[in-house]
């Protein structure tokens, strides 16, 4: 049946045929809200079950790829809000990573800004400037490997303070 939205109480609630809907699959490639998408639950995307992958790699220099990322926190500056019609949570003192920075080291956590998108053209830019977001989950390997890569290096300096 049809599958509505209503924000008439300033939430939104989803309903499929006049019922509540607990769950929803919906066949877009893009879908666009334009209000902040609050869950009370657990939002999973994709799988990282081992069967469905395969040409593992590890990530090498994972040490350098986070030294070359910088986090900051920063203000937005308010001309790009109000020209490209986008809404951070914080306009002041908010944090994050630069997506230039992050895309040179790992260019798979990169993509295009969600209000970047032209919803009849998926593959273009709205605006021509080519706006990036950083998917922040899928910087998490690269931490992983460059914790790892720092013990290694505790692990060998013990080893040379045991070994005098």
């Amino acid at each position: 049946g049809d599958v509505t939205m209503n924000n008439t109480t300033g939430q939104w609630a989803f309903r499929a045929n006049g019922s509540s809907v607990n769950s929803m699959n919906i066949s877009s490639s893009l879908i666009t809200l334009n209000e902040p998408v609050r869950a009370t639950s657990n939002i999973y995307a994709y799988t990282s079950d081992k069967r469905l992958k395969e040409n593992f790699r590890p990530i090498e220099n994972a040490v350098d790829k986070v030294k070359a990322i910088g986090g900051y926190l920063f203000d937005w500056r308010e001309d790009m809000i109000a020209k490209y019609e986008f809404e951070p949570d914080l306009v002041k003192n908010d944090a994050g990573v630069i997506a230039q920075d992050v895309q040179k080291v790992l260019p798979a956590a990169v993509q295009r800004a969600p209000f970047d998108y032209a919803p009849h053209k998926p593959n273009q830019s709205k605006s021509g400037e080519e706006f990036l977001t950083v998917q922040y989950e899928k910087i998490v390997p690269l931490l992983i490997e460059a914790i790892k890569e720092q013990q290694d290096q505790i692990d060998e300096l013990k080893k040379l303070l045991e070994n005098k």
